[in-house]
């Protein structure tokens, strides 16, 4: 199953100029076919017309939100109206929580987000447990590669190839 991210507004506005590897580490993920992690993003869009409001590094955010037009593979349309809240925090929590699997919420770090995060990285929010990963944690876990070394096995064995050859 695909790990499926909410990308906070936190994380966006806060990024400074000494921070820009994480826009590329993290967002440019999201437009990566390679890459398995998807973006979490409500059935009205609203959370992308929100990130596009973002004035703090607006160009790279720009690029971003283009690149994610031509992987839409790469979003997951979650079943939830945005519409109720303006309040930034409480629009990414409500996202994350509706999303299935594991809540995964990505802010650029623990002490810029407002609510208690226990000592699990994780918060409560309406009945469910969100996991929240801060820039460096969502980095390194965005960028794991999991390589399955394949060796001696019966797929790469005599066995199966050439299985109805007596003349092995």
């Amino acid at each position: 199953m695909m790990a499926v991210y909410t990308v906070s507004l936190n994380l966006l506005e806060k990024l400074d100029e000494t921070e820009m590897e994480y826009l590329g580490s993290i967002l440019f993920c999201f437009t990566n076919k390679e890459n398995p992690a998807k973006l979490a993003v409500d059935k009205n869009r609203i959370i992308l017309s929100k990130y596009r409001d973002i004035q703090n590094n607006a160009s790279f955010i720009k690029v971003w939100l283009d690149l994610l037009s031509y992987v839409d593979s790469k979003i997951e349309i979650i079943d939830i109206d945005l519409t109720l809240t303006d309040n930034p925090e409480e629009l990414c929590l409500a996202l994350c929580g509706k999303t299935n699997g594991a809540k995964k919420l990505i802010v650029h770090s623990f002490s810029s987000f407002e609510r208690i995060i226990n000592e699990n990285d994780c918060i409560e929010y309406n009945g469910f447990q969100i996991r929240v990963l801060d820039k460096d944690k969502a980095r390194k876990e965005l960028n794991e590669t999991n390589i399955i070394n394949i060796t001696n096995s019966q797929i790469a064995g005599r066995d199966i190839i050439g299985s109805n050859n007596t003349n092995h």
